[in-house]
């Protein structure tokens, strides 16, 4: 099950101890084989073999590293931080219960592309084929995530919690700056901004802090 889509699968997990490849090629699997992770990508971004280059430039960048652990964590980082912008537009699950995320947002898509990712609206100059888009860019970032998370173990020898807690406070973030674009109110308090605004700014600063030990090491 993907961490991030909590989409069920009646494919059995890959081994725990299974090469990176090999993790990695069975998350793809899950992806490709389950419709509503990848039918928008697969029909605007091209087919297995052009998908599986995609995700393989990212993932040999990793396990090509000097630290590959180090380049694992970085690429979820920021793979988690592409994705929820996107998730929390164009929902792929019920995020009820999570502090923060409202569910409003959708019915607010087409000003959202607008103001937050014009960019695409005028390559596409069509609202419908730039959400396409964007989902696409979405389920293609969301393979990513659950490729690196798949990897985190693997190559850290341990499982990590703080992915989860980065996907939970980005998705509120996320949100609030949404919120804040479009004239919303705003559903977090004040103090809990300031303290997700700097959890996940002491995150990524320990993330570029091991690269850099990493790359020196080197």
């Amino acid at each position: 099950m993907s961490e991030v889509s909590g989409a069920a699968s009646s494919s059995p997990p890959a081994p725990a101890a299974a090469p990176p490849r090999e993790l990695a090629a069975h998350e793809f699997s899950l992806w490709m084989d389950d419709a509503r992770r990848s039918s928008i990508a697969r029909r605007l971004l091209g087919e297995r073999a052009a998908l599986e280059r995609l995700l393989s430039l990212r993932l040999e960048g990793v396990l090509n590293h000097d630290r590959p652990a180090s380049a694992n964590r970085r690429w979820l980082c920021e793979s988690i931080r592409a994705w929820a912008p996107l998730e929390v537009i164009f929902p792929t699950r019920d995020y009820a219960g999570l502090a923060g995320v409202s569910g409003e947002l959708p019915r607010h898509a087409a000003l959202l592309v607008e103001r937050a990712y014009g960019h695409v609206l005028a390559a596409t100059r069509n609202i419908g084929a730039a959400c396409d888009l964007l989902r696409a860019d979405a389920q293609l970032l969301e393979l990513q995530i659950s490729v690196a998370s798949a990897l985190q173990p693997a190559l850290q020898a341990t499982a990590a919690e703080w992915p989860r807690a980065l996907r939970d406070m980005s998705l509120a973030m996320a949100e609030f700056l949404h919120r804040h674009s479009i004239g919303l109110s705003p559903v977090l308090a004040d103090p809990v901004v300031m303290s997700y605004t700097s959890q996940i700014a002491k995150l990524r600063r320990d993330v570029e802090a091991e690269c850099r030990r990493a790359r020196a090491a080197a």
